[in-house]
């Protein structure tokens, strides 16, 4: 890996670039931005030291899907697709490698993750398998029993009660933790507008991980807790 020093406002890479390298932060801050409909780009997230970004870039073959802008004085290390490759290439089970780091990349920016601790991360990505979607796809019918916990990963889903919409579902919310939580059929229906995939979790697995680790349990119930708030009775 190489070291670089960036100064504030320096930005590291672009929308829509094709990819060459992946980065991690050694020191300092950087925003995430997307271009909304307009075209303008709108601050999504930070991340700071440890974080890693640009491996979906290299993972996919596609292009940047998201700039980055260094906030304060950075220090990264880069890994060119080259070394990123010959890594991946060169280690038994390549394929179940590449998306444990797509899993583990995409859950430590995640609220629910941000704080765990790398190796029980790469544990649980494991545990979680990707399910594709095309637009009209339902992915979880209401009062049909329900096995599993999505996260959103890419593209967007609607939440509709007696068939009227109520919630729209983006690249790091989840769903169906209600059915899971209190052992009843789905609340909702989920159905994909736009192509793309969720992580889907086990309720064994799921269970487990709200049971074993309280912070991120206690977010997950107080967000169910305010869903059945605030949805409207079918």
């Amino acid at each position: 890996m190489d070291f670089a020093r960036v100064d504030p406002g320096t930005w590291i890479i672009r929308e829509h670039e094709r990819g060459e390298s992946l980065f991690v932060i050694l020191d300092g801050k950087v925003e995430v931005l997307k271009e909304n409909e307009a075209g303008e780009p709108q601050c999504v997230a930070t991340l700071g030291r440890g974080d890693v970004f640009g491996e979906i870039d290299l993972l996919d073959q596609v292009p940047r899907t998201a700039s980055l802008r260094a906030l304060e004085p950075t220090e990264l290390l880069t890994l060119r697709k080259t070394d990123f490759d010959g890594i991946l290439d060169s280690a038994l089970g390549a394929r179940k490698i590449k998306s444990a780091v797509q899993v583990c990349a995409f859950l430590k920016r995640n609220p629910l993750f941000a704080e765990w601790h790398p190796q029980p991360l790469l544990k649980l990505s494991h545990d979680f398998a990707f399910a594709e979607y095309q637009p009209g796809d339902v992915v979880i019918r209401e009062n049909q029993p329900n096995d599993s916990f999505f996260l959103v990963y890419e593209a967007e889903f609607s939440v509709r009660k007696g068939g009227a919409t109520c919630a729209s579902l983006r690249p790091g919310d989840f769903c169906e933790e209600i059915s899971l939580l209190r052992d009843t059929p789905a609340t909702a229906d989920v159905v994909a507008t736009k192509a793309g995939r969720c992580l889907k979790l086990a309720k064994d697995n799921f269970v487990r991980l709200v049971s074993q680790d309280f912070l991120t349990g206690l977010v997950i119930e107080t967000t169910a807790e305010s869903r059945l708030r605030e949805r409207p009775a079918a």
